[in-house]
């Protein structure tokens, strides 16, 4: 599983890149967490995850936004979300943590999440992690579509 999760790491379509290198906040790590541990990028269908976003802020920011997506292998948008006031109403300044729980109902396949730090009021990017992190899902039945609806027969 590490081999493949190296593969897709490689052949990601995007990334990190050195374009918002000079904005005064930037995302020095992503992890993956499934059951609050370290994951190697596969889940079940409907399995809890979690991502954790670290960050350092060389300078006073003020109220920086977060932005989660998730694409399909296709670059279909399955889900975005963005949170305000994460950290507050003040400045932020320093190294931090930010942590989205979610629960993947997605049906088996490839999929990359992109992570975001924003400027307040949709002014832009801090620093944005377009489609850099690569997991997959797996099912133990046959499912369909895009997401894993709840169901039963």
């Amino acid at each position: 599983a590490e081999g493949i999760q190296g593969y897709r790491r490689a052949t990601s379509q995007a990334g990190p890149t050195d374009a918002y290198a000079h904005e005064p906040i930037q995302i020095s790590r992503v992890e993956l967490l499934n059951s609050g541990q370290p994951s190697l990028g596969v889940f079940q269908s409907g399995a809890n995850a979690a991502l954790r976003v670290s960050y350092t802020a060389s300078r006073p920011v003020p109220s920086p936004d977060f932005r989660v997506e998730i694409h399909d292998a296709n670059g279909t948008l399955c889900f975005g979300t963005v949170a305000s006031g994460l950290l507050g109403t003040g400045e932020t300044t320093g190294a931090g943590t930010v942590e989205l729980a979610l629960r993947l109902d997605l049906v088996p396949g490839c999929y990359m999440f992109s992570v975001g730090i924003l400027k307040p009021l949709g002014r832009g990017a801090y620093d944005l992690h377009q489609k850099a992190y690569p997991f997959s899902i797996d099912a133990d039945r046959r499912i369909t579509g895009i997401a894993s609806l709840s169901h039963a027969w």
